[in-house]
């Protein structure tokens, strides 16, 4: 028989920057973390059971693939190198497979939510998120990026993407 791991992890106040740093990993975070995991399985990525939750506070995405295609194809700036005072996410492991039920990036001027899931085989992404702006932020941009947002009632303009591919390859 196989034998049983559990793993129950808190993090509080974590330096991200520092925490990649350590690792040897390129930064492409920064912030300070807070996070709760609870894991069980009996070796191995298909047999991994469990969930968690993870606040980043005032941070930087930097060099994120999904994020700088968002940027490029929208023609938007501010999503490169994107700043932000928050950002969520709630996940829950089984079968190979992290659904993300609760995903929330909330910045000054930008807003993305949504949920998913990643194959953790494959890196297969199968994401639906909303990239909510302010009233004003793309009244430069060329007619076709406009129209491609509804606005809403407060004047904000949201865009519903759907995001597959690999995490080094998003397609949108």
């Amino acid at each position: 028989s196989s034998d049983l791991y559990t793993v129950n992890l808190q993090v509080k106040d974590c330096d991200i920057a520092t925490f990649f740093q350590e690792a040897g990993k390129k930064q492409v975070l920064s912030g300070t973390l807070k996070a709760t995991v609870a894991l069980t399985g009996t070796g191995g990525l298909p047999t991994i059971i469990g969930n968690g939750r993870a606040e980043i506070d005032n941070g930087q995405l930097t060099e994120i693939p999904v994020v700088n295609l968002l940027a490029t194809v929208l023609q938007f700036d501010a999503l490169h190198d994107l700043k932000f005072s928050e950002c969520v996410v709630e996940f829950s492991i089984s079968n190979n497979v992290m659904q993300t039920p609760v995903i929330r990036l909330t910045s000054p001027d930008i807003q993305i939510t949504g949920k998913g899931s990643v194959a953790l085989d494959t890196h297969a992404l199968k994401h639906n998120l909303t990239l909510t702006l302010p009233k004003g932020a793309l009244d430069r941009s060329p007619i076709e990026i406009l129209n491609l947002f509804a606005e809403q009632p407060d004047g904000s303009l949201a865009l519903n993407i759907k995001v597959t591919g690999t995490y080094d390859h998003p397609k949108t």
